[in-house]
């Protein structure tokens, strides 16, 4: 009987350590679930691009202004309202009178009026007040081309904070972007093709790229050199800001420089910084400009930094609505010299270009006009460029292509005049390019469309060489060993 009373009593004790258990995972669970609420209900932060801003000890923010703020008289604008806003200014000599408006198509068209796109992250959306307020430079930049320089303009301003230049390169064709303000807007080339045709795009990017130490300056520059080639595939000029100044780039003495572990952060951001720019003024001077670059424009010349300063908010990363009045007045003046040499065609707002990850294959390369005149070649050869995806230019995910076919006809001259016919299949092997050699139809990868190498031979030729690159694609397939040999 005392076994069996012990029996009962260790039974019990297991019982009740057994309910003490579920109880403690019910407060467990209970806690984690008043945690993740709370976690929901807090709001988004704003963009902090710097790798160092946990390092500054911002004051406090200037008083709020407001939702919505006048971009010009008569009229205002929902400054946290989706985007792409547009903001339209007229001369005073005009009929029309100057206004803004939100929307993403402005109002009082017409073939003498400038259209403007101001493309890129939280320094061309304006934003200022911890994010709570936003001024960009384009509602600035409209009124000063308006009343100082004669010019009825649209500006239309698309800048999503807290978004690196890899992300928007990423998202040219997207229908809907959201930054880091919970704001929307869309990527560049969903914009360009939605949109009536633009005289000039000004792309200023790469501050937020810089934040992220394993993303070099090559890569940046790439990225950035991706959002203007989407533009040029429209046929629109566009104009590269260098990336802005912020309270890392001001030097420090070499004695804090050698002490400091932040300042060494600091150094290696400033090299990074002054390289990208480099690159980007490098690359507007050369192969951009023949692709379509205007010019190059050092904002660092515009808004010089300096602690404190009117021109830029209390983080020390983004500008002021003063800042932002300045940029938009400094690029002014070089955007109406600009104009004055460029008239406005009235078939430029018309048509639309059928984008190249849309078009079939193949397609032919002309070298371009302006050189053509130069040439001394006794006439003109044909080329054939077969290949994949090396061959088509693949790049930037696949929604842009600037295949080695265009530098090629431009090299050859004056001495070579020639032509190129190029077909890039993305994806393929060599093998089953060999497989489809008759095909009259080859789909690649990204459901763009060509022919067998053959076919255009019988369709496109006769031509006077080819030009085959392609086995990239095989080598990566694990082979078998008696393969290797074959």
């Amino acid at each position: 009987s005392s076994l069996l009373l012990l029996l009962l009593l260790l039974l019990l004790f297991l019982f009740l350590l057994l309910l003490l258990l579920l109880l403690l995972l019910l407060v467990l669970l209970m806690a984690l679930l008043v945690l993740v609420l709370l976690l929901v209900s807090l709001p988004s932060p704003s963009p902090s691009p710097s790798p160092y801003s946990s390092q500054r000890q911002p004051a406090a923010p200037a008083p709020p202004t407001g939702t919505q703020a006048k971009a010009s008289e008569g009229s205002i604008v929902d400054e946290r309202g989706p985007m792409p806003q547009c903001f339209s200014a007229s001369s005073p000599s005009s009929s029309s009178s100057a206004s803004s408006s939100s929307s993403s198509s402005c109002t009082g068209g017409g073939s003498k009026r400038r259209r403007i796109l101001a493309y890129g992250d939280s320094l061309t959306a304006g934003f200022y007040n911890e994010g709570d307020n936003f001024a960009p430079y384009g509602q600035y930049l409209a009124q000063r081309l308006a009343q100082d320089h004669g010019l009825d303009v649209d500006v239309v301003v698309c800048g999503l904070s807290g978004l690196t230049a890899q992300h928007m390169a990423k998202g040219l064709p997207a229908k809907r972007m959201r930054d880091g303000c919970r704001r929307t807007g869309k990527g560049l080339q969903k914009i360009l093709m939605e949109e009536d045709n633009f005289d000039l795009a000004l792309i200023m990017a790469g501050t937020n790229d810089l934040s992220d130490r394993k993303v070099g300056p090559v890569a940046i520059a790439v990225s950035v050199q991706s959002l203007h080639t989407a533009c040029h595939e429209f046929k629109v000029p566009t104009a590269i800001l260098s990336i802005p100044l912020n309270d890392l780039m001001p030097g420090e003495s070499a004695a804090e420089q050698e002490k400091s572990e932040i300042s060494e952060k600091i150094l290696k951001y400033r090299e990074r910084w002054i390289t990208t720019n480099a690159l980007l003024k490098q690359w507007s001077q050369g192969a951009g400009k023949v692709d379509g670059v205007a010019f190059f424009v050092d904002t660092a010349d515009l808004l010089p930094y300096s602690d404190p300063s009117p021109l830029w908010e209390e983080d020390g990363l983004h500008l002021s609505p003063k800042g932002s009045e300045t940029l938009g007045s400094s690029l002014a003046p070089l955007i109406a010299k600009f104009f004055s040499n460029r008239p406005r065609s009235v078939e430029a707002s018309v048509s639309k270009p059928l984008l190249r990850a849309d078009s079939p294959m193949p397609e032919t390369i002309s070298p371009p006009e302006p050189l053509v005149s130069l040439s001394s070649a006794p006439r003109r050869l044909k080329i054939l460029a077969y290949g994949d995806s090396l061959t088509a230019g693949y790049n930037c995910w696949g929604h842009l292509f600037t295949p080695y076919a265009e530098g090629m006809v431009s090299a050859l001259l004056p001495t070579v005049e020639a032509e190129v016919c190029l077909c890039g299949l993305s994806g393929v092997r060599a093998e089953e390019m060999a497989e489809d050699l008759d095909a009259a139809k080859v789909s690649d990868c990204l459901h763009r469309t060509g022919k067998g190498l053959r076919h255009m031979l019988k369709d496109d030729g006769p031509f006077d060489v080819a030009v085959i690159m392609a086995g990239t694609n095989d080598l990566a397939d694990d082979p078998e060993p008696g393969d290797l040999y074959q």
